[in-house]
């Protein structure tokens, strides 16, 4: 659990990555631990969240976009777009 802490504090693409990841953990404590530390983050944390919305997992895709949504990221816009209108269902 503490390291898992620590991770969502690291300042680097690596862990956003992970942080992005990790919203599709079957933990839901993980998730919103996740989500939370992404949400409070700043705009470093924007190109990991878009990747997510290629994430295999379809949970983790849907969790990103909620996160532009809420974040209101607007450079996001055409991928979220692009992710809605061709992505898998």
């Amino acid at each position: 659990r503490k390291v898992v802490e620590t991770l969502l504090t690291i300042p680097e693409e690596w862990a956003y990555d992970l942080r992005v990841n990790f919203l599709g953990d079957s933990s839901t404590e993980l998730q919103t631990q996740s989500r939370d530390a992404l949400i409070q983050a700043g705009p470093e944390v924007i190109p990991a969240v878009i990747k997510g919305l290629k994430h295999p997992n379809s949970d983790v895709a849907q969790r990103a976009a909620e996160i532009i949504g809420e974040k209101q990221i607007i450079e996001a816009i055409p991928s979220l777009i692009t992710t809605l209108k061709f992505g898998t269902r």
